[in-house]
């Protein structure tokens, strides 16, 4: 692991007063946080090129959304701002060039907006297409 990632985990654990090798991450399981040390250890080897890489995450972060969120929640509270800012350009690229509708579709979210509201934005933005 790199020296700014290490460091990142001894603070942690200082902060956290915890003793030895453990490291309390609230409401991280033990697979989400092996799936974030292994990203971890992945970018500290540094033996494979940038394309390599890439493609590695790409493949790592082919996972379903909760495991992704799951995994967003853990790098950012162990303050890895690389893999948050891979986490949220993955779901960017979820949504991109997407309608409304479409975005709704993908995370499974309810229209909670009642009829007339949803007409008001509609009609106050000609330029967007929002169905």
């Amino acid at each position: 692991m790199s020296s700014s990632k290490s460091r990142v985990f001894r603070l942690r654990t200082w902060e956290e007063g915890c003793e030895g090798d453990e490291i309390s991450v609230p409401n991280v399981t033990a697979e989400i946080l092996g799936k974030v040390m292994e990203w971890c250890k992945k970018h500290a080897k540094g033996k494979e090129t940038k394309e390599e890489l890439k493609e590695w995450d790409a493949e790592f972060l082919n996972v379903d959304q909760a495991v992704l969120y799951h995994i967003f929640i853990a790098a950012d509270y162990l303050y890895n701002k690389e893999l948050v800012a891979q986490v949220s350009q993955k779901v960017a690229d979820m949504i991109r060039g997407k309608r409304i509708d479409e975005i709704r579709e993908v995370f499974k979210l309810k229209n909670d907006m009642p009829p007339e509201l949803v007409k008001e934005v509609i009609d106050g933005n000609p330029s967007i297409d929002f169905m």
